[in-house]
């Protein structure tokens, strides 16, 4: 079983197969470690489901097993994830349309996160470039909550948060092709807006962007 998958990732078929509660016998009484095989079936047995796989194949049911942190290691079918789940219950959040007027990108503010605290918002990256702010550029950011400007500053533009100094504010392209507002090691969110913390619908925050100065 050491050669299971070619080089392309497609399974050789050539793993030895045992039966997913003989698998956490073995296990039991090998540390919980299994090694190049397919595992089958599904789990009847009342042993211990905590399993640390490696290069094994889960072609069974898998559910109520506990893996390890080494379950990168481990290659289980689609299958063997659990039931399809259907698309009609699917819920697709939509993000809401920016637009450039008079010279600025305007949007709203998506996204507040209290973990690390950035705020991303609806204008795509390239809307920042289509209305003149280059990388290093200095733009500034309004954001309108009924009408009303609550936030006016001026921020770096760039890739990321590292290209300013610590504990500086930075309008930075996120990786999800959209804006971000960032503070380099802080919480945008608890040093400049803290209102917007735990909120979910945060439509009524509008934004605008333009070119520092402006």
């Amino acid at each position: 079983g050491g050669y299971m998958y070619s080089e392309d990732g497609n399974y050789n078929n050539n793993a030895y197969d045992i039966d997913i509660n003989i698998a956490l016998l073995m296990a039991e009484k090998l540390t919980r470690k299994i090694e190049n095989v397919n595992v089958s079936g599904s789990i009847t047995s009342e042993k211990n489901t905590n399993l640390s796989p490696t290069n094994v194949r889960f072609s069974g049911d898998v559910s109520g097993l506990n893996f390890t942190a080494t379950t990168g290691n481990g290659i289980i079918d689609f299958a063997g994830v659990g039931p399809e789940y259907p698309v009609t219950d699917i819920i697709r959040f939509s993000t809401p349309t920016a637009e450039i007027v008079d010279g600025c990108a305007c949007g709203e503010i998506t996204s507040a996160s209290d973990h690390f605290g950035n705020v991303g918002i609806s204008v795509p990256n390239e809307m920042i470039h289509a209305i003149g702010i280059n990388l290093g550029d200095m733009a500034r950011l309004e954001i309108i909550k009924d009408g009303n400007v609550i936030y006016d500053k001026e921020m770096m533009f760039h890739r990321s948060f590292g290209w300013v100094k610590v504990g500086e504010l930075i309008m930075n392209e996120c990786s999800n092709d959209y804006v971000e507002i960032s503070v380099n090691q802080g919480s945008f969110v608890a040093q400049e807006l803290p209102e917007v913390e735990g909120v979910f619908d945060l439509s009524a925050y509008k934004v605008r962007i333009s070119k520092a100065g402006k």
